[in-house]
């Protein structure tokens, strides 16, 4: 039983860890296209 609750938290952990990595890349997307189009309308 205790294997299976550390299972558990494991698999809670990574999940929370990818998701956390693609909302780092969807923000770093989204700066870098606003920083984009910022230069391109002072240009």
């Amino acid at each position: 039983m205790k294997l299976v609750g550390r299972v558990r938290v494991l698999k809670i952990f990574t999940h929370r860890v990818e998701s956390g990595v693609n909302c780092g890349v969807v923000i770093k997307v989204k700066s870098v296209r606003a920083s984009l189009l910022v230069l391109e309308s002072v240009h």
